[in-house]
């Protein structure tokens, strides 16, 4: 199936392939994935920290994590699948103005 364009929190753009991969889905029609650990990155992450994301999947605490340690910080993201670390690959780079981050 062919990714779509959708928005999830913070303003971010994600390319997001609906076809049953739970994950995907769920921020394609919420927009956000597991709110409570998302509310954690929102009230511990600040400018200039650092973040390892392990198993970024398609990149989503990814995306969030860039916004929240802005161009001062840095994020470290590791996804294995080929198949998600294509699309984490891609979802970086459609956000890249927004979040500022070095590729």
């Amino acid at each position: 199936m062919r990714p779509t364009v959708a928005r999830v929190q913070g303003g971010m753009k994600m390319l997001l392939a609906q076809s049953g991969d739970v994950v995907q889905q769920y921020l394609w029609w919420f927009g956000l994935w597991e709110p409570e650990l998302s509310d954690v990155f929102v009230s511990t992450l600040q400018a200039g920290d650092i973040c390892v994301d392990v198993g970024a999947n398609v990149g989503y605490f990814t995306l969030l994590a860039a916004r929240l340690v802005g161009e001062e910080g840095t994020v470290y993201a590791f996804e294995p699948g080929p198949t998600a670390h294509h699309l984490l690959k891609l979802n970086v780079n459609l956000n890249l103005n927004s979040i500022r981050v070095p590729v």
